[in-house]
């Protein structure tokens, strides 16, 4: 017997939508998963998968699913963007007033996953969040282009603005307290 489970949520109706996305099936035929052909640590799998995805010119090969839980037990995600890896380590940064740098600070379970269709194949990595170093976060932020640091200077983090031309208004005076000067 299968069992289904299913979200409970806020959606309007969606009618020929419905129903073309329950009739949609997929195969999943392009590769092969073979225990003798893993690699034997998990992280040397990943840059061996990752290599493959950037070979293959995956869209976004970069982006994954970032999944949190609140210090409520409320589970929230997002698509984030990985920066660098190295053994057991992903890097993506995020400002610390953001709902998913407070989520982490409470509970630092963490969930992330690739998803790259045109391989078919996903990874699921569950995992300890724990900030970079100051160096680190800095040396990101430092290599970003200009305009990129100062929307993030500007941008109050997951928080709700009044209007575009509010966070307009941020940006300009952002731009003004820096002027020329380093970001």
């Amino acid at each position: 017997m299968v069992n289904y489970l299913y979200i409970c949520g806020k959606f309007t109706k969606m009618g020929e939508v419905n129903s073309y996305i329950f009739q949609l099936r997929e195969d999943f035929m392009k590769g092969q998963l073979s225990e003798n052909a893993i690699a034997s640590l998990p992280q040397q799998q990943f840059e061996t998968w990752m290599q493959e995805a950037v070979k293959a010119k995956v869209n976004e090969v970069q982006a994954f699913n970032l999944a949190t839980v609140s210090k409520d037990h409320k589970p929230s995600s997002r698509i984030v963007y990985l920066r660098e890896f190295a053994e057991n380590e992903l890097y993506f940064y995020t400002n610390y007033q953001s709902h998913k740098a407070i989520d982490i600070t409470s509970n630092a379970n963490v969930c992330a996953t690739f998803f790259w269709p045109e391989l078919e194949r996903q990874i699921r990595i569950e995992g300890i969040a724990v900030f970079a170093s100051k160096e680190k976060s800095d040396a990101y932020f430092n290599a970003r282009p200009k305009e990129s640091k100062l929307g993030a200077w500007s941008s109050p983090q997951s928080r709700v603005i009044a209007s575009r031309d509010t966070l307009d208004a941020f940006v300009t005076e952002t731009h003004e307290k820096f002027n020329d000067d380093e970001i």
